[in-house]
């Protein structure tokens, strides 16, 4: 069945929950823990009721480290609860792969003479990942599975395990990988697929060293990654949109390559307990229609705060993050900011202030800035003497600053 223009994917995505286990007079190192705590103190508990009354997926992608340090009982009751949160989001499938922290990298679960980096994930009681038998053998033998779907159209999932060689040379904990040969392999195998309106590849780990990571320089990205984003744009079958975890550390942008390059979305932590990140749950409303070279969308983004549960974006009473995604944001823009920013002056004209949601119903195009693009254009605009006014990060009006 062909896309129509009204089709929108919707993937939910919560990635890095470092499911933990709860021991008396230790701080976890995840607000998740087993047992859950119940009353604004536990994000997933809170996820429950927002997915229940709020949010409705087609997907829910989980990019790893679902457990921390491999622990089996945390790591059991949560790919449970994962199957939970599926059912109540209503998603058709649920999409995972596994994080450094799913394997048992440093033999700390399996004792020295019995290494089994894996085998917390092989003994659940469900596929690892969830998807056929064939499929989960191929993703462990080649550490990657392509799944297709046809309904409501042609659209696939690349999900690969950028953690194959934690367990062996000891600095392989420090970053992913992907090998040449895992790379032919997935070219091979796409070379013989038809074009889809939409690709997703799932992994752990960032596949190039982060712009913005912290103003630090960014070691732990998977070696031989940019060599793969280029295989999968000039593999010439759709549109990509690559999905991360690991960095904690949200931000979308587009890669390097030309307009069909992919877009990526790095994921925030859903469960770590860290003072200098925001604990956060997305959703890629994804638009389908056949007509673009890179995805186009919109991202919603719901934030959780201890004692207060889940709001839409960073409030005001969330101490200052060193990062967090606003509530709505967006990718897929491919204009001149400069004449959008021009297009927003003409329709605010000599008005002191207009409400953004009907800026946004005349210049349609402001709705897929990346965030960085959205603040390039604030800035544009204040050359313009327009200020957007801004609630918990969302903007609620534009117009003419007072002079």
């Amino acid at each position: 069945m062909k896309a129509t223009n009204q089709h929108i994917l919707r993937f939910g995505v919560l990635s890095d929950i470092h499911a933990t286990v709860f021991e008396s007079g230790k701080e976890a190192k995840s607000f998740v823990t087993v047992p859950a705590e119940c009353g604004k103190r536990n994000p997933l508990t809170d996820l429950h009721n927002l997915l229940s009354n709020t949010v409705k997926l087609d997907y829910l992608l989980c990019p790893g480290d679902i457990s921390n340090q491999a622990n089996p009982e945390a790591m059991s009751w949560m790919w449970n609860e994962l199957q939970v949160l599926k059912t109540k989001s209503n998603a058709k499938e649920l999409w995972a792969v596994c994080g450094n922290h799913d394997v048992d990298s440093r033999y700390a679960i399996n004792l020295a003479d019995d290494p089994d980096p894996k085998g917390v994930l092989l003994d659940l009681n469900s596929p690892f990942p969830p998807v056929t038998p064939n499929e989960v053998n191929h993703f462990w033998a080649r550490n990657y599975v392509i799944i297709e779907r046809t309904e409501p159209f042609l659209h696939r999932a690349l999900l690969l395990n950028t953690c194959a060689y934690h367990g062996g040379a000891e600095n392989e904990l420090q970053h992913g990988r992907i090998s040449s040969r895992t790379i032919k392999r997935i070219q091979a195998d796409l070379a013989d697929l038809d074009p889809a309106y939409l690709n997703v590849l799932l992994c752990h780990h960032h596949l190039e060293p982060l712009p913005s990571w912290n103003n630090a320089p960014d070691y732990q990205f998977v070696k031989k990654g940019g060599e793969l984003l280029r295989a999968l744009e000039d593999s010439c079958v759709g549109p990509w949109l690559v999905v991360h975890g690991h960095r904690h550390w949200p931000e979308c942008f587009y890669a390097a390559g030309g307009n069909s390059s992919a877009v990526v979305f790095c994921s925030s932590s859903f469960g770590a307990r860290d003072a200098q990140i925001a604990n956060q749950f997305h959703v890629l409303n994804v638009e389908v229609d056949g007509n673009t070279s890179r995805p186009k969308g919109r991202i919603e983004t719901y934030t959780w705060t201890l004692g207060m549960g889940w709001s839409a974006g960073p409030t005001a009473e969330i101490p200052k993050m060193n990062k967090a995604l606003s509530h709505l944001s967006g990718f897929g823009f491919n204009g001149n900011l400069t004449e959008l920013a021009a297009k927003v002056d003409a329709f605010i004209g000599t008005q002191s202030r207009v409400n953004w949601d009907d800026i946004t119903r005349s210049e349609s195009d402001l709705n897929y800035l990346l965030p960085r693009e959205f603040d390039q254009l604030k800035t544009l605009l204040k050359r313009l003497d327009i200020g957007i006014f801004e609630e918990n990060g969302t903007p609620i009006e534009a117009g003419r600053k007072s002079k």
